[in-house]
């Protein structure tokens, strides 16, 4: 998806939580969670980077949210991210129903990450990404 991309937003989402991050790369293109978080940020929720500490994305980074939160991020961000179809790996991983030990190895975007840190730390609640769409 093309969208205006905000060099504080970059900084503070993509290069922390998105291994799938290449910072050379001058593009417009944004997965789903970081147009949400955008559209969260400019609709006056109290968002501020990092949600969690931790290492950056390229090294390990945060983990992996929990199954619950992961159902209802697919549900509502991965069902129309413009990514999904060809170019995520965790969603064609996730959909073949493979094992949740082989399903471990494949992290979602940053954007997917920071929406779940976001959800579990109570900033946001599901129905708030529910009314972006």
């Amino acid at each position: 998806m093309k969208v205006m991309i905000s060099e504080k937003l970059s900084k503070g989402l993509c290069e922390v939580y998105c291994r799938y991050y290449k910072p050379s790369k001058q593009e417009d293109l944004a997965c789903m969670g970081f147009v949400i978080t955008k559209r969260l940020i400019e609709l006056g929720f109290p968002i501020s980077f990092p949600v969690c500490s931790g290492p950056p994305a390229d090294t390990g980074g945060p983990e992996r949210p929990g199954n619950e939160i992961t159902e209802k991020l697919i549900n509502q961000v991965c069902t129309v991210c413009p990514f999904q179809e060809n170019d995520c790996d965790f969603i064609g991983f996730y959909r073949t129903g493979r094992s949740a030990s082989e399903q471990e190895r494949l992290m979602p975007c940053g954007g997917f990450i920071f929406l779940s840190l976001l959800l579990d730390s109570g900033v946001i609640c599901i129905d708030d990404i529910r009314d972006i769409e």
